[in-house]
């Protein structure tokens, strides 16, 4: 039905009915290191450069991924699960088969996430993650009534009228130009925005969606020494006092 529905009026409709807006901005800014899937490298080696400054990162893991190997490395184990947690990191949802959001029917996509959530044993994820950073206006609204935050893959910073059913955030990958990372800490400071990268692996030769060693041992020092707040998502929404979910409605555990 939605798709006989002109894309201006369920833009329109999505601005002034669902949208959920909080303002970014603090006094320091804000800097969350994220990482998508997720491979194993992400926990051994980018956890442990964050330990190395005390700081933690957000793991939005698909727990029908788990134990499986691809470009990006071997895949997180359950056991993995647990070895973030007791570090302090946060567990993030995505959806169960790492299927894209967008146009998929309702009941599908809230059974898939659902699935995602019982796959991961205790935990129950309150922050969210497109894969591919696949969405649409009609899955943000519909999602926006389950998770705290989801966040997306359009780059940029994340200030005043942030949308926290659109997180906006930044890919940190080895083949992007180097120098735009750091610009975009710089700024966010200088703002007091909102920065979150956003990852796979993390390795000496990385996957293109991921992440070399060095680079990201500079990045995080960057951070860390900007005086920024340096933090996973659940953290930074804490810091802002952003609003729950918008209507009270069944988990997708439950749906």
């Amino acid at each position: 039905m939605s798709a006989l529905i002109p894309w201006r009026l369920r833009a329109a409709f999505y601005r002034l009915a669902q949208a959920r807006r909080v303002n970014g901005c603090s006094r320091t800014g804000m800097v969350s290191f994220t990482f998508d899937d997720f491979p194993r490298s992400a926990l051994e080696v980018g956890g442990a450069i964050l330990a190395a400054k005390r700081l933690r990162g957000t793991y939005y893991a698909s727990a029908g991924l788990a134990g499986t190997a691809g470009p990006m490395g071997p895949l997180f184990t359950m056991d993995d699960l647990d070895r973030a947690d007791h570090a302090g990191h946060e567990i993030g949802g995505h959806t169960f088969s790492h299927v894209g959001a967008a146009g998929l029917p309702k009941q599908a996509l809230l059974a898939d996430i659902g699935r995602n959530q019982q796959a991961l044993g205790g935990f129950v994820p309150r922050n969210f993650s497109y894969p591919m950073g696949l969405t649409d206006f009609t899955v943000a609204g519909l999602l926006g009534r389950h998770f705290d935050s989801c966040r997306g893959i359009a780059a940029g910073l994340n200030g005043e009228g942030t949308d926290l059913n659109l997180l906006k955030a930044v890919a940190l990958y080895s083949g992007h130009p180097e120098q735009g990372f750091f610009d975009h800490i710089a700024e966010a400071r200088r703002q007091g925005a909102w920065l979150i990268f956003y990852t796979h692996d993390v390795a000496d030769s990385p996957s293109r969606f991921g992440c070399s060693i060095d680079l990201f041992e500079r990045v995080v020092a960057a951070a860390h020494g900007s005086g920024a707040m340096v933090a996973p998502i659940r953290d930074c929404l804490a810091a802002l006092a952003a609003p729950a979910p918008l209507v009270s409605e069944p988990s997708p555990q439950t749906a």
